[in-house]
């Protein structure tokens, strides 16, 4: 308790100024009964002395008061900008761990097929893609729509590398990336085309709003959601 007293004068300037008043109250009652003593021989007047003291405790308590509200004030402040820290380095670690990582994925010129495209042009890239997941699943992807989702498979699959962090996904994006690199669906690679289209916007949409929040964060340390 004494430790986090003198911790509080430390630092805080309101409450050192405070401390610091009560002080001077103290060592001015002490100089003016020794200066009472020294100048009066008689005892002296229970009235007068009376009085003073009631003064002076009046002071103190007043003091202490003051000094007690300090601390409340500061303990809350600390509060505060302790919650304010804990969203920090939630944000930094969602956008670090999950939601940048991911973007890079699903914005991968690798994966991205032309939508107009007769017949089917596929980079040497995806063509690997399709006879490595192919032979892999032991299936022959022979016409143009299969190959375009075993591609978007892929890119799917490479998603999974990041499922250890997809707590840290707001629920839209939590859903459809569940879809993608868990689900079972039978008409699953039917879907793939429009899971990855709106993970990519959920992606963004929370990537904007978290910097967005970073930024008031750290900019105003006083605000708090």
């Amino acid at each position: 308790m004494i430790e986090g007293f003198f911790k509080l004068i430390r630092t805080s300037k309101t409450a050192t100024i405070i401390f610091m008043f009560i002080c001077m109250l103290a060592i001015s009652k002490l100089i003016v009964i020794l200066a009472m003593g020294f100048y009066w021989k008689e005892p002296f007047d229970p009235i007068y002395t009376d009085a003073f003291n009631l003064y002076t405790n009046a002071m103190l308590t007043t003091g202490l008061i003051l000094l007690t509200a300090a601390s409340v004030v500061d303990t809350q402040g600390i509060l505060k900008q302790s919650k304010n820290d804990q969203r920090i380095r939630y944000l930094e670690k969602s956008l670090e761990s999950f939601y940048i990582p991911v973007q890079d994925i699903l914005i991968d010129q690798r994966y991205i097929i032309p939508r107009i495209s007769d017949p089917l042009i596929l980079s040497f890239w995806q063509t690997k893609l399709v006879a490595k997941y192919g032979d892999n699943m032991d299936v022959l992807f022979e016409n143009e729509k299969d190959k375009k989702s075993i591609v978007y498979y892929a890119q799917a699959d490479e998603l999974k590398k990041y499922s250890c962090y997809r707590y840290l996904a707001q629920d839209r994006a939590y859903s459809s990336f569940i879809y993608l690199t868990m689900s079972n669906d039978i008409n699953y690679f039917k879907m793939l085309p429009e899971y990855l289209k709106n993970l990519a916007e959920y992606v963004k949409t929370d990537i904007e709003n978290y910097q967005k929040e970073l930024d008031q964060l750290t900019k105003n340390p006083n605000l708090s959601k």
